[in-house]
């Protein structure tokens, strides 16, 4: 049956990924980005329901990190500074940031995780939108309740985040958080 739930979970994902921000040229252009972070992520480990999470240099000299859900076929789900859920390609998720993603290396797939996120997103609407507030409302939080499924107020850093995903391990182990690197071109290195 897992098989049966993880392709449904990659299927529900792809389509909304895939239809996101339509309108014939855009549509497009995110199915060609769809299938390069598809072909980018094959035999690299990233499983469905892991936590993504890229950085960069900000003002001040301070990280500025962002974190999501990757659903599967090469899509993340992570709640924008706007305070929308969006559907991301890698091209997409790392825009601006770092051309380095990190992912959880987890021993199996979370379809439950990728599904709480689709969910979230499916339930916002077209023009509904979360307040977002670097404290009290930001994408760790989000990360945070796909993985437990419920909100709370103490998951707004990556700290948290990681905490939580080590609950997601079978095996009692350390989560080790692997790397995708990327040139200036966005090809994969």
């Amino acid at each position: 049956m897992l098989p049966f739930i993880v392709a449904g979970v990659v299927g529900l994902g792809v389509a909304a990924c895939a239809s996101s921000n339509c309108g014939s040229t855009k549509k497009s252009k995110k199915l060609k980005k769809l299938k390069k972070s598809k072909a980018l992520l094959a035999g690299h480990g990233i499983r469905i329901g892991s936590p993504v999470y890229n950085k960069f240099l900000g003002p001040a000299g301070m990280f500025i990190e962002h974190s999501g859900i990757y659903i599967g076929d090469g899509c993340i789900v992570s709640k924008q500074s706007d305070g929308t859920l969006a559907f991301e390609t890698l091209d997409d998720f790392r825009e601006g940031m770092s051309p380095i993603i990190y992912h959880a290396d987890l021993n199996e797939d979370q379809p439950q995780v990728a599904l709480n996120a689709i969910r979230a997103f499916k339930a916002q609407g077209v023009h509904s939108r979360d307040e977002y507030n670097v404290i009290f409302s930001n994408c760790h939080m989000f990360t945070v309740k796909c993985i437990t499924g419920v909100q709370s107020t103490l998951g707004n850093t990556l700290d948290v985040v990681s905490e939580i995903t080590r609950n997601l391990k079978q095996d009692g182990t350390p989560i080790r958080w692997s790397i995708l690197m990327f040139d200036e071109h966005g090809n994969y290195v």
